[in-house]
């Protein structure tokens, strides 16, 4: 595996307590950045270095800042987001 360089993480594994609201989620996120789901099963969801599953007990205060292209990007989310229902993840 060749290393990616200006990256420091190969990947980020979060544990989640509802991974169907966590896929509705980062679904809405991946959108609105332009970014594909590559793997996803009912146990898991994989898209660039982002991994979700619900095997083990959940991930705990974990603070994640996605890079945007332009503030544009920024906003949409801001206003899609919200207009889904969706709630803070725990």
């Amino acid at each position: 595996m060749e290393p990616h360089h200006g990256r420091m993480f190969d990947h980020v594994h979060l544990q989640v307590r509802d991974l169907e609201a966590s896929k509705r989620f980062y679904r809405a996120v991946l959108e609105v950045m332009g970014l594909p789901v590559f793997n996803e099963s009912e146990r898991h969801l994989a898209a660039d270095e982002l991994f979700l599953s619900n095997d083990r007990e959940p991930t705990a205060r974990v603070h994640l800042a996605f890079q945007a292209k332009n503030r544009e990007l920024v906003h949409r989310f801001h206003l899609h987001w919200p207009a889904r229902g969706d709630r803070e993840l725990e």
